[in-house]
């Protein structure tokens, strides 16, 4: 163990270049214990006095606390059953190959002879969401509460599952029950307080995150929720005051994006909120001026997302100061780069200021296509029906992928694909393409890739690299390339940037 991480090391020695026929049962049978070695799962469980995230940490948002919670699951109680407990190493073994039909099938018999075993019945649940059965995982991470329902992680699985799913009233039950069973859970004031805030119930998350701050008053993530909360009661000066005190505690990128959007949202302290957008999009484009596309980092495929959510605040604050010039150039450049709703219908209502009403309508059309559970984009929909669009269009998701397409001449004699992470500079062009993995015929056409016709719109002045992943894919006549969509897995109360 160095600094929290386990680091294992191997050394193999080949003292032979063949092997003989003689030899070949004795080298299989060598080469799978050599492969059980290297796919052994190992459990790491930390100390019950050192908390897994410090309470000064930032809190992780989104997918990324849901990550932090699967990485928890391990820790919880096993099972009194060693048959039980072998089929839970079964099914992680079978997991690691993506076999997911046989570990479902293993973790369904650890739970059938010890149906209190939470933490297989979470594993089940996990392995169900990664076949994509929706049902199934909701069914197994509710009996993981039943099995253990003094234990707060599989509630929290559970109301996560909900929230991404977009069902808010079963995520609110959810987080209600842990509530009753652990009141001070940081989790419950973030998550239910976000959910009230989304159902405009105010009071009830004014209350929540009013007793969190109280708890711990340099919880800067508490009290910017708490601030919004304020400002959308209409109490200017106590949000206002909430936000300062968030900002003293933690003026990172996001929480300054997270406070600017707010305030623009409110129509409140514009300057203000402008300071702190240009600020979060400044400390960004610096981060971003240390990737490597020979060495890319986590952090650096969040990038292209987190640059799409501060253009958009910051163009949302210029369209609220009535600069509608900036405002559609950052929206714009938002909306191309990660296609999200919410993005679209503002770039549509700055269309609509600007009087270039079928782009308007054209943009409601598309930010629908992307996020059809948008609220007031339908009734700014209905009020430009009178707006004639160009017919024999093609559909909105037609649309929204040939944004993220680019056209290539014939760059191989044959069909073939593979996928490309690509270096996207300042002038929007791709400045590097890697080969990452796919057709062997396709490793050398990085080069055809880095003279394309494409412009990614950037705001002006903008110094952000960034680093996208594709799929080139080729025939006789001609070759395309499509990014792929960025990972917008936002909570269902909207705080995944924003």
């Amino acid at each position: 163990m160095h600094e929290g991480v386990l680091i294992t090391k191997r050394r193999l020695l080949l003292k032979a270049s063949a092997v003989m026929p003689d030899q070949l049962k004795g080298y299989k049978i060598f080469q799978k214990a050599i492969s059980d070695y290297h796919n052994t799962y190992i459990v790491l469980h930390s100390p019950a006095d050192v908390a897994a995230i410090s309470p000064t940490d930032p809190p992780a948002q989104g997918p990324a606390r849901l990550a932090q919670l699967v990485r928890q699951v391990v820790m919880l109680p096993g099972s009194s059953n060693s048959h039980a407990l072998q089929a839970e190493q079964d099914a992680r073994k079978s997991m690691q190959t993506k076999d997911y039909t046989s570990a479902i099938t293993a973790l369904k018999y650890a739970v059938s002879i010890d149906a209190i075993f939470s933490r297989a019945w979470i594993e089940l649940g996990l392995t169900y969401a990664a076949s994509k059965d929706k049902s199934s995982t909701l069914d197994a991470l509710q009996k993981a509460v039943e099995a253990d329902p003094k234990q707060a992680l599989p509630y929290k699985m559970l109301a996560f599952n909900y929230m991404f799913l977009g069902n808010q009233d079963n995520a609110i039950v959810t987080w209600q029950r842990l509530q009753s069973i652990a009141p001070d859970d940081p989790d419950v004031a973030q998550y239910l307080g976000a959910l009230y805030m989304e159902q405009k119930r105010y009071p009830d998350a004014a209350s929540l995150l009013e007793s969190a701050v109280k708890a711990n008053p340099s919880n800067a993530y508490a009290l910017m929720m708490l601030g919004t909360v304020r400002l959308r009661s209409h109490n200017t000066g106590e949000g206002l005051d909430a936000f300062h005190k968030a900002l003293e505690n933690d003026s990172s990128a996001l929480m300054l994006n997270n406070v600017a959007y707010e305030l623009a949202e409110a129509g409140t302290n514009l300057t203000e909120a402008l300071g702190y957008s240009q600020r979060s999009v400044k400390e960004e484009e610096e981060r971003s001026q240390k990737v490597d596309l020979e060495n890319i980092q986590k952090d650096d495929l969040q990038l292209p997302s987190t640059f799409s959510a501060y253009w958009d605040t910051l163009g949302w604050i210029y369209f609220k100061m009535g600069d509608l010039a900036r405002a559609e150039s950052y929206l714009n450049s938002a909306w191309q780069l990660r296609q999200d709703g919410l993005v679209g219908d503002h770039l549509g209502q700055v269309y609509e200021k600007e009087q270039k009403l079928p782009a308007a309508r054209h943009t409601y059309n598309l930010a629908l296509e992307a996020n059809p559970r948008l609220e007031e984009t339908p009734s700014r929909m209905r009020n430009l029906a009178h707006v004639h669009l160009p017919k024999n269009q093609m559909s909105a998701g037609e649309e929204l992928s040939q944004m993220r397409t680019i056209k290539l001449p014939a760059i191989i004699k044959g069909y073939a694909s593979a996928d490309f992470d690509v270096l996207i500079v300042a002038s929007g062009k791709i400045e590097k393409a890697n080969f990452s993995r796919g057709d062997e015929l396709l490793r050398h056409a990085g080069e055809s890739l880095e003279k394309a016709q494409f412009e990614e719109p950037f705001p002006p002045d903008s110094t952000a690299r960034l680093i996208r992943s594709g799929k080139l894919s080729c025939s006789f006549n001609a070759c395309s390339f499509v990014f792929y969509p960025l990972s917008v897995g936002a909570l269902a109360a909207g705080y995944a940037q924003h």
